[in-house]
């Protein structure tokens, strides 16, 4: 490296040496000041709140080994990484549905979510499922984080089930509401753009019948909308209610726009509403890459992952501005092509370190307040008809884009830092 070094030196030197020679050229080439990336991003002022939707995660996303490294003091000469924090509810990586204590952990969540003025959760994905429309375990999760219904047990003295009292949404200093988002891959499993879905072979439900994978998909986006979207505490956009679909670029289908209909018309012969649909796309990937499958579909917005999800160190460097104008065209290209609406996603932070221990392969964004103010900023720049900001995340630990406060008394904690910033940035 140090030979590769001093070779660079010396050939820099030289042509540095034949450009002074050259003194009678007044034209000094291209200047950094010229760049399309040097600019700084400007505080952005509202005139009205933006709604805002955090990404929640089930159980935190943690397990005891990612607390470990959480925990974990930064030391860059023995590979270790870590954030320095620690979660004030380490508790959540047990959460239990049969469990009414915690059922009160989630409280806890609910009350800061609301002190941030965060206005809905995006909740854990429902899965598809071919035989009964909807994976069971992850209603009965939705049903307690949604505040439908208490933590149910077994009475270890009577051997009755008893039904603990529900998660309260409502609170004296505001309200959080809830969101849907959708898992696919059941559905999308086997699919390629050789095999489309209406080609794919029935499927047996539970009862016995057969039936195809679209109408598995309009029965389960029907249950959604009987059971859900009835409820006072489901977040509607302008009286529709908002669903998030994951892996939208896996339905691989012969008309994504007849597709996308037939799952309207379901929710609205089924509760009377408009669904209002959000495609959530790979990060940095350009929107007209997918127009075959959501965008021709017309959804009413797309959204991506976190753009910190990512292994391309060079636009580390510069993440508020590469951001910018990734967003700048895929919001341009999907309104003047689809007539897309577009929502932007902010992260705190990103460690990928954390979930594995041996990921050095992402860039590392350590929370720092003025970097997420700026990135609000972006966010702020790139506001579409809705208002809405998406968060991610409000507790995945597994990669540190928790915004979650932590104990401020350990190590790098920070408390409510990062809530009370969200609510400065996105509220009135």
């Amino acid at each position: 490296m140090r030979t590769y070094i001093n070779h660079t030196l010396k050939l820099v030197m030289g042509l540095g040496l034949i450009a002074g020679l050259s003194g009678c050229d007044k034209d000094r080439g291209p200047s950094v000041e010229d760049h399309f990336l040097n600019y700084e991003i400007p505080n952005v002022e509202l005139t009205a709140d933006c709604p805002v939707g955090a990404f929640y995660y089930q159980r935190g996303n943690l397990d005891d080994g990612k607390l470990a490294r959480l925990a974990q003091p930064w030391d860059q000469s023995k590979g270790q990484l870590g954030a320095n924090v620690r979660p004030i509810l380490t508790e959540q990586m047990n959460f239990d549905v049969k469990n009414p204590e915690s059922v009160e952990l989630y409280q806890q969540q609910v009350d800061w979510a609301i002190q941030g003025r965060i206005d809905f959760f995006i909740l854990p994905a429902i899965q598809i499922d071919l035989k009964t429309f909807l994976n069971s375990g992850n209603v009965t999760m939705t049903d307690v984080l949604g505040g439908k219904k208490g933590a149910e047990y077994t009475d270890d003295d009577t051997g009755e089930t008893i039904t603990g009292n529900p998660v309260q949404l409502q609170r004296e200093n505001g309200r959080l509401r809830y969101a849907i988002s959708i898992n696919p891959n059941n559905i999308t499993n086997g699919l390629s753009n050789s095999k489309l879905i209406e080609d794919m072979p029935d499927e047996t439900i539970s009862t016995g019948e057969k039936m195809s994978r679209t109408d598995i998909m309009c029965k389960a986006f029907e249950q959604i909308a009987v059971n859900y979207f009835g409820d006072d505490n489901y977040y509607h956009i302008n009286g529709r209610p908002l669903v998030v679909i994951f892996n939208p670029h896996k339905i691989y289908t012969k008309d994504s726009k007849a597709l996308y209909d037939k799952l309207r018309t379901a929710v609205r012969e089924a509760c009377g509403k408009e669904i209002f649909i959000v495609a959530q796309q790979d990060a940095w990937a350009p929107t007209g890459r997918f127009e075959v499958f959501h965008c021709a579909g017309k959804v009413d917005a797309i959204t991506t992952k976190s753009m910190y999800d990512q292994g391309n160190f060079n636009r580390a460097y510069m993440y508020p501005q590469m951001i910018d104008q990734n967003w700048k065209y895929n919001q341009e290209f999907a309104a003047s092509h689809f007539q897309i609406d577009f929502i932007p996603t902010i992260s705190p932070s990103r460690n990928a370190y954390i979930n594995m221990g041996n990921q050095y392969n992402q860039p590392i964004v350590d929370k720092n307040p003025d970097t997420f103010r700026t990135m609000c900023n972006v966010a702020k720049r790139h506001l579409g008809g809705t208002r809405i900001v998406f968060l991610e995340s409000f507790n995945d630990w597994a990669y540190y884009s928790a915004i979650e406060p932590t104990d401020p008394e350990y190590g790098n904690g920070y408390g409510m830092t990062y809530l009370d910033i969200l609510r400065e940035q996105f509220k009135l």
